[in-house]
């Protein structure tokens, strides 16, 4: 075909939206010391990140990271077994859906997250709402709780409601 028949063609078809990314990354890792006079800890763990954007040609993105120990041993200078900051974040995790689109003020997401445009604020369990009134200027409301890293189970007493505004 000649090239200017390629170019009425392709001119006529519909433009196809903006191409998404679909990433996961899967890890494992060992850790071990040793040192002189008895203490020793040695760990194995398991790690999953997650990152999409653009959820079937929409404005929805979803990220993950959770790690956690398969295995781990620790014990002191007199033999006795000791507790790691590890085995206290051992289930800590960023997971998220959220919506940002570059024609709409409105802006959200859900889960384990940080808010944006409130860097004071912690990680919650819940999810955060609002709006750009200008190029530089964002408000919104946001709820939820601030996780416990050391379980699983919601924590009614760590509850966490606001507004924000960020300029």
């Amino acid at each position: 075909p000649r090239v200017d028949d390629v170019r009425a063609v392709t001119a006529a078809l519909p433009p196809w939206p903006a191409p998404g990314h679909t990433g996961v990354r899967i890890g494992l890792d060992y850790d071990s010391t040793q040192v002189a006079g008895g203490f020793h800890a040695s760990e194995v763990g398991f790690q999953i990140s997650s990152d999409m954007t653009k959820i079937a040609g929409t404005n929805w993105s979803f990220t993950g990271y959770w790690r956690s120990r398969l295995r781990q041993t620790y014990s002191g200078y007199d033999g006795s077994q000791l507790e790691s900051l590890a085995d206290r974040i051992d289930r800590t995790y960023h997971v998220g859906l959220y919506y940002e689109s570059p024609t709409s003020p409105i802006f959200a997401g859900f889960g384990r997250l940080s808010v944006p445009g409130a860097p004071s604020l912690p990680t919650i369990d819940g999810g955060y709402f609002g709006s750009r009134i200008s190029g530089h200027f964002k408000i919104g409301v946001f709820g939820g709780s601030t996780p416990d890293p050391g379980a699983w189970d919601y924590n009614p007493s760590q509850r966490i409601a606001g507004t924000f505004v960020n300029y």
